[in-house]
């Protein structure tokens, strides 16, 4: 028994040492699109139990936004808070269109192949818009967005100097 309680101890441990260095490791922040009226959900674990649902308060105008820790191919890990109250949770959200980055204010704004500068330019959007890009995935503060540019679809990753995880302003 006294080795189990040991162990028990142990694990509890490692297990909190983990789930910090899991917060520590954040890759970047994003938007729950702050035109959505609707609720996200919030889960324990991929394809676990829904612990919350989180909704924009418009009557005090106080948006969510997320930060992302990890992902897989469906979900990401995230603290998801709102801007004014800071009232936050924890846990796995389904990736989709109502999760995404604005960018600031740009003259030319490059998304490249793969998450950093070195790599191919994939295209340069040459005119400034206002719209949310959904994000995809989340690697060393880049994101990979997803936009439409005279209805085109059109994938890259963006630089984290051009992320703008604020609905209130355009981050200049």
């Amino acid at each position: 028994m006294k080795y189990l309680l040991t162990f028990l101890s142990l694990f509890s441990i490692c297990f909190e040492i983990c789930a910090q260095e899991k917060i520590n490791s954040q890759c970047s922040s994003i938007l729950i699109d702050p035109q959505y009226k609707g609720g996200i959900k919030i889960y324990d674990k991929p394809g676990g139990n829904q612990i919350k649902i989180v909704k924009h308060n418009f009557t005090n105008e106080d948006f969510l936004f997320a930060t992302i820790y990890d992902e897989n191919d469906s979900m990401f890990y995230v603290t998801v808070s709102y801007e004014i109250s800071g009232d936050i949770a924890n846990g796995w959200i389904k990736k989709g269109d109502k999760l995404g980055i604005y960018t600031k204010y740009y003259t030319a704004l490059a998304l490249y192949t793969e998450p950093n500068k070195e790599s191919k330019v994939k295209i340069i959007i040459k005119k400034y818009t206002n719209s949310l890009f959904e994000v995809a995935s989340c690697k060393n503060h880049w994101l990979k967005v997803l936009t439409k540019i005279k209805g085109k679809k059109i994938c890259g990753w963006l630089a984290p100097e051009f992320q703008c995880a604020n609905p209130y302003t355009t981050c200049n």
